[in-house]
C-alpha cells in the first residue's frame, strides 16, 4: 500500500499537473514509498524541490513530475 493524498491545496503545483484527492503515491523519484520512512521523508522535504511522482488512480498509473510549493512546507 502506498501514500494516500488526503489533501491538496488546488493552488499547488502537484494539483495542476494532477494529483488528486485520495491518488495513491507509489513511488517518489524513483523510489519506492515502502522503502522510506514517511516522517523522516516529510521532515526533509524543502521549498521548491522537485519531485517525481508515480500515481496509482483506480488501476492506472501515471507519472506526475511536480515540485513543493513554497506555501506547503514551513
Amino acid at each position: 500500500e502506498g501514500w494516500f493524498v488526503k489533501e491538496i491545496y488546488k493552488e499547488s503545483d502537484a494539483y495542476k499537473q494532477g494529483l488528486r484527492y485520495n491518488d495513491e503515491i507509489v513511488e517518489i523519484n524513483n523510489k519506492s514509498v515502502h522503502k522510506l520512512n514517511r516522517e523522516k521523508f516529510i521532515l526533509k522535504l524543502r521549498p521548491n524541490q522537485k519531485l517525481r511522482l508515480k500515481v496509482k488512480r483506480g488501476n492506472n498509473y501515471t507519472e506526475i513530475n511536480t515540485y513543493l510549493n513554497v506555501f506547503l512546507k514551513k
